[in-house]
């Protein structure tokens, strides 16, 4: 991958699959295969070049360490506002772990979204890249393995970045958002979350609302809490809900990666 300050060019080649984006100002075009991009190489430009995302007024930032066999490493914990917060489960919210010594990330995760860890740090232009990337689900199963041989910085004009003529524009990324209220009808396997009891002793009720990423499968592959009143609920709420199932979502006859919102109601006596 390789851009300038307003257009960037990412290329993708694989055994089945070559694509090439031209990002600008304005639009993305492609050129190259026509279908969008395999799960591998999308979950491969965030996690290696963007790991950390950008963080909202509603996040609230815990540190603590973490411990990885014989390694501690200094965590950061992407939590959302609630009620009894000093207490919520690290693997309850987006969590990343740097290096005790250097600004290094080594591991990200939490419950419902896939891990990634970072071995090999490597050093090109000022920024620390790992030369090996392994993402897996939350039991640990790999989804991906990556390794890099070298790191080489490209010289450009800015002119050759520019789409050719044969360039198809995208009219739709390759992950769509949708509406909750039109995924409710696309459910074939629904879960029904539990009421903790600590929350029902402490007459805690309220709206879980979760992020949902649902595969061209129809199976939940990453989620993550926006907002809960009681971590014990929010818990409780993504144990259910990873287990939903959907009829695939289809755009232009072909299934597609969906984001959408998901929400849980816990009420007393209801």
């Amino acid at each position: 991958m390789v851009g300038g300050a307003k257009t960037i060019q990412r290329s993708y080649t694989s055994k089945d699959f070559t694509q090439t984006e031209y990002v600008t100002d304005t639009s993305t075009y492609r050129t190259g295969s026509a279908e969008y991009l395999p799960l591998a190489e999308s979950l491969l430009a965030p996690r290696l070049l963007s790991p950390v995302p950008e963080i909202d007024n509603d996040v609230v930032l815990l540190k603590r360490k973490q411990d990885f066999g014989k390694t501690s490493l200094e965590c950061v914990v992407l939590a959302r506002k609630m009620q009894n917060l000093v207490s919520a489960p690290s693997a309850l919210f987006p969590t990343y772990c740097f290096d005790p010594a250097m600004p290094i990330l080594r591991w990200s995760g939490s419950y419902g979204q896939r891990n990634s860890l970072y071995n090999r740090i490597l050093i090109s232009q000022g920024r620390y890249i790992a030369g090996d990337l392994t993402i897996s689900e939350d039991d640990n199963r790999p989804v991906l393995s990556v390794h890099i041989d070298a790191l080489t910085a490209l010289q450009s004009t800015g002119t050759d970045l520019a789409p050719p003529a044969d360039a198809i524009r995208i009219e739709t990324p390759g992950k769509v958002k949708v509406e909750q209220s039109v995924m409710q009808g696309s459910i074939i396997k629904k879960v029904m979350p539990q009421y903790p009891m600590s929350a029902k002793q402490s007459r805690i009720e309220g709206k879980v609302l979760v992020q949902a990423e649902i595969g061209e499968d129809g199976h939940i592959h990453e989620m993550k809490v926006l907002s809960a009143p009681d971590p014990s609920l929010a818990i409780a709420a993504l144990l259910a809900v990873h287990q939903w199932e959907y009829k695939p979502y289809f755009l232009n006859g072909k299934p597609v990666r969906v984001q959408t919102q998901i929400t849980v109601v816990y009420r007393l006596g209801g």
